[in-house]
Formats: structure tokens, sequence, C-alpha cells
């Protein structure tokens, strides 16, 4: 655990007050005058770079107590808050300095600390989070500790997180600006070196296993590349492998096992908005599927019953015609000739209703089974390599491209 600030700031004042002022140095103090005035006036304006490029070059040429309190205003604003607090620690242990700018830079030195330590703070909570399974809330701590007092190790314990959320991309980028900070100790840069060796070898591993999956799925062996994706996803679970897998799992009707991956692939942090889209039109089609074919094989069975409803009115008036026609008048009445007559051709019109909407019905149900078939399958068919795919590569902010087009 950290110390306090004021046990850290004792100790600062204590190197102040061993360490022997240099006397006045040579150089042109006119020359450094005008350059810090020059970097004052790009601070304010908010050209930090140069700022600091220029009081650095001041301090070389005359280093003025005023020059070092600048670079320290102009390092802390860049948000190099360790190279901020030499430049005012320089400005205190130069007996030059008068009080009133001596009690400013110690002001600023000693806010300084207590951000330090703010961020220690913070980011023992993330440590306490952590054997939690607390993830979400340890990012968002040292991502804070990290904002607060921005120091190499906490790039690097951002980076082990992120591998822990899968986010291989974010993980690589934290670990290459740990490797190239300036203020990164042997120990911090020998750690983060030796975790993005594994990280790249692990990336590696599975988009081998990927594209040994894509073969597969290609050639039609749909559960031998359900088996590659899922190695791959065991090992890194980007975007791509998980469309992949919800691709060959509903080629193989698992459609639950489908529905989860696209909802996976649709919710993961690191995505394309290709990838998303993807999975998107996937987990619709899926979900739209049951009930497009249960309308289509409802209206398919209300068709056929119609049509055999129709063949039974027809028959029955085709006989009841039959007899009407055979069997002569003898009793001479007229009503109940007509009214035989009547009940045939109600017969025959329900007959030929029948047959109407039994035929538009299994019409209409054919029609929706194929296009809940057709929405399926359509999606699940398409080849994994018709649209680009998109790794993270080294550095993070890089993607590799994987595919035709």
């Amino acid at each position: 655990m950290s110390r306090p600030w004021h046990h850290v700031l004792a100790a600062v004042l204590t190197t102040l007050l061993l360490c022997p002022c240099h006397g006045q140095a040579r150089g042109r103090p006119e020359e450094a005058e005008q350059l810090a005035e020059q970097a004052e006036r790009e601070r304010l304006q908010g050209h930090l770079q140069q700022a600091v490029a220029h009081l650095q070059r001041a301090c070389q040429v005359y280093p003025l107590p005023l020059c070092f309190y600048r670079l320290g205003q102009a390092q802390e604003q860049a948000g190099a808050l360790l190279d901020a607090q030499e430049a005012y620690a320089r400005c205190l242990r130069d007996r030059r300095a008068t009080a009133e700018l001596g009690r400013r830079a110690l002001g600023r030195l000693q806010g300084l600390l207590v951000q330090r330590e703010e961020a220690a703070q913070l980011a023992q909570k993330a440590d306490q989070a952590l054997p939690l399974g607390r993830y979400q809330e340890a990012e968002q701590l040292l991502e804070k500790a990290q904002n607060r007092y921005p120091l190499p190790g906490y790039l690097c314990r951002r980076a082990q997180l992120y591998e822990k959320l899968h986010l291989p991309g974010k993980a690589e980028s934290l670990y290459r600006a740990c490797l190239d900070h300036p203020r990164a100790s042997v120990e911090e840069q020998a750690l983060a070196s030796q975790r993005l060796n594994a990280l790249i070898s692990r990336i590696q591993e599975a988009q081998r296993l990927y594209s040994q999956g894509r073969e597969a799925h290609m050639a039609g062996r749909y559960a031998q590349a359900v088996d590659r994706y899922r190695e791959a996803c065991l090992i890194e679970c980007p975007p791509v492998v998980l469309l992949a897998l919800g691709r060959a799992r509903e080629k193989l009707g698992q459609r639950q096992e489908a529905l989860t991956a696209y909802a996976c692939c649709v919710s993961a942090k690191e995505n394309s908005p290709v990838e998303k889209a993807g999975a998107q039109k996937r987990l619709l089609a899926l979900r739209a599927r049951p009930p497009l074919r249960a309308a289509g094989l409802a209206l398919g069975a209300l068709g056929v019953t119609g049509l055999i409803t129709g063949v039974g009115l027809h028959a029955a008036a085709a006989g009841g015609l039959s007899a009407f026609q055979m069997t002569p008048d003898l009793t001479g009445d007229d009503q109940a000739r007509r009214d035989e007559r009547d009940r045939i051709l109600v017969l025959s019109t329900g007959s030929a209703v029948s047959y109407a909407l039994g035929t538009v019905s299994l019409l209409a149900g054919a029609a929706l089974f194929g296009v809940a078939t057709y929405k399926t399958d359509a999606g699940a068919h398409g080849a994994l390599c018709d649209h680009l795919h998109l790794w993270p590569t080294r550095g993070g902010s890089g993607l590799s491209l994987d595919g035709r087009f």
C-alpha cells in the first residue's frame, strides 16, 4: 500500500534540503525568458506539447525557477504528472526562487501528491473487486485511477483486466502503451512485454483455429467447424468467431445455441458494424422463423381442409343432381322439386367456395413457409467470406481484413 501523501511530501522536502543548489548556470537568461514567454502563450492557447518543448529548451539554456514552475504547469495540463512533479520539485530546490513562487510550487506539488494517493486508493479498491469477479467495477476503478494520476503500472493492470474481459485489442494497446511509457520501470516493462507476447500468441492460435473452422464450414462439415470455432472462443472470442459459430450451429439445426452465439456477438464490446449487423440480422430471422412457419403450416392445413370439404360438397351436389334428374315427378309437387334443386345448388356453390378458399389458404401457407425457410437458410448458407471480417491486430488500433471482396 502506498504511503500517505504528506509522508511522500516530507521525503521530497528532505531531498530538496539535502541536495546542493547549483549556482548561477551559464547561459543566456534573455533567451530563456523569451522562450518561457512564448511557451506561456502557447500553454494558454492549448498548444501544450509545443509549450513543453519550449520550456524544456528554456531550462537547458538558463534554468530559471520560473521556467521550471511553468514547465510543471504545462506538463500537468498535458497529463504528464510525474514530469510535472519533478519540475515543481526542481523549482523548490532552486534557492533563487522567490517566496511566492516557492509557495505556489509547493501547493502544486502537494496537489499532485494528493491526486497520486487518491489514485492509489482507487487501484486498491479495484484489486479488492477482482477476486470477487466484479470485473466491470474493477475496470471502472482502474480507469478512474489512470485518469487521476496516469502511472505506467495502471496501464499494465488495466491490460490484464481487459484480458479477463476477452478484449484482446484493448489489452494489447495498453501493454504497448506501458512499454512506450518513458516512466515505466524495468519490472513494469518486463511484465508488459511478457504479457504482450503471450497475448499475441493466443490471438494467432485463435486465428488459426478460426481459419480451420471456416474451411470446414465452406466444405459442409458443420460439426467440425463448430468444434474449431469453439476451440477458438476458448482462447480469444472476437465477434467474427461468434458470428461464424452461430451460422454453423444454425446449419446443424441447433437453433437455441445459434441464438446464444448471435446474442453474444451483438453484445460484444470489441465489435465492428459489419459483424454486429450480420448477427442482428440472423437473430431477427431465427426469432421470426417459428411464427412464420407455424402460420404457414396452419394456413396449409386450413387449405387442405377446404379442399377436402369442397370435394365432399361437390360429390354430394353431383349425387343429388343425378338423383334429381333420374327421379320422375309422380306427385306433381313442384315445391318439393324446387327445394331439392335449391339444395343441390347450395351444395354446388359451397363446393366452389371451399375449393377457392382451400386453394388460397394452401398457397398462402406454402408461401409463408417458404419465406421463413428462405430467411433462415439464405443467411446461414451465405459464405463466411462474402464480406470482410475484422480481427484486432498488433497495437490494438488496427484491424486485419479476413475475407473476400
